[in-house]
């Protein structure tokens, strides 16, 4: 399977395109409507068509190689076995419980800084308020926080990261009603549909939901300090940036440039950028294509052009190089 297909399955996965989007992505040739589980394309798409040229639709040797790799997989689970294990509402509470504790330092940072929107006696009383906050609000006390160094970008991405909650059921990959109602309670852009509501009920899981909301509040904050306060934005990333938000910003950068392929301006940006490793590079494609959904997915296109061509074993390499504003510093350890 191509690495373009599996980039896209792992965004439709988790809610990171719209139906537009991925609509748009199937009717360029990088992904079959078929390969993503629930979507029936639109009657139209309306996203600009990107510059790059598609990758053409797969050949019968790609089908052929698809369907034997299922066989094997197939043969090795034992073919009247269930794919994996029927995960239980315990389970996952427990396993949410754990992705919690391991962010408590964070959490209790937040909640320091989040007096700024009022009263708030515990780490989700302060999810909530940054969740309900309006957005100018949230972006004024994004900016005096990270101005008055009363919080960082790494405790907030620590806080709010929301990867660590989709990876619970990631691997190994349970299944059953409460997985559909998890990934359903984790898309922070739609109501829970009432027939799935009853993982609800847990206060776990009531916060891993609040903190989903929250990271789509960071994320747009994070557009907003590229916009509106760039230095800002530079020195925040300077401070022992986590690799994920970083690389994330450097796709919208890149996904903005004018040309698209421009070549380096040693006067404002610096590159090409050597590629973090994979565990970054997806999760920040997933948080780019929430900053800037039109732009990062015809950068995404763009990037994959080649995709049929390329080696699989070889998900990190573009089609043109990366670059970055000279302002920003590249995190050590990516």
């Amino acid at each position: 399977m191509k690495v373009i297909t599996q980039l896209i399955q792992h965004f439709w996965q988790r809610r990171d395109l719209s139906v537009e989007q991925a609509a748009y992505l199937v009717d360029q040739g990088f992904v079959r409507a078929g390969d993503l589980d629930g979507f029936a394309m639109p009657p139209e798409v309306e996203i600009p068509v990107a510059t790059a040229p598609a990758v053409p639709p797969p050949d019968e040797f790609e089908e052929l190689e698809a369907e034997l790799v299922e066989e094997t997989a197939a043969a090795r689970r034992g073919r009247g076995k269930p794919k994996g294990e029927v995960l239980s509402e315990k389970d996952l509470v427990s396993r949410v419980d754990a992705v919690l504790a391991e962010r408590a330092d964070a959490l209790a940072a937040v909640r320091a800084w989040a007096g700024h929107y009022g009263r708030v006696p515990d780490w989700t009383v302060a999810v909530a308020a940054v969740r309900k906050a309006p957005a100018a609000a949230f972006e004024a006390g994004l900016v005096d926080g990270l101005r008055k160094t009363w919080i960082t970008l790494a405790d907030l991405w620590a806080a709010f990261d929301a990867e660590p909650l989709h990876a619970v059921i990631d691997d190994p990959a349970p299944h059953g009603p409460v997985v559909r109602a998890y990934r359903l309670l984790l898309d922070a852009g739609q109501p829970v549909p009432l027939r799935h509501g009853f993982l609800l009920k847990h206060p776990t899981l009531q916060a891993a939901r609040g903190l989903a909301h929250a990271h789509r509040r960071l994320l747009a904050g994070l557009v907003g300090l590229f916009d509106r306060h760039p230095k800002l934005l530079a020195a925040a990333l300077g401070r022992a940036a986590p690799p994920v938000p970083f690389w994330a910003l450097v796709l919208v950068y890149n996904a903005r440039r004018v040309p698209l392929y421009g070549i380096v301006r040693p006067a404002l940006e610096y590159g090409p950028l050597a590629m973090p490793a994979a565990g970054v590079w997806r999760p920040a494609w997933s948080a780019a294509l929430r900053m800037d959904p039109p732009a990062v997915t015809r950068l995404l296109v763009a990037c994959y052009a080649d995709a049929g061509e390329r080696d699989d074993r070889d998900p990190l390499r573009c089609t043109f190089q990366i670059v970055c504003p000279r302002t920003w510093r590249v995190p050590a350890a990516v």
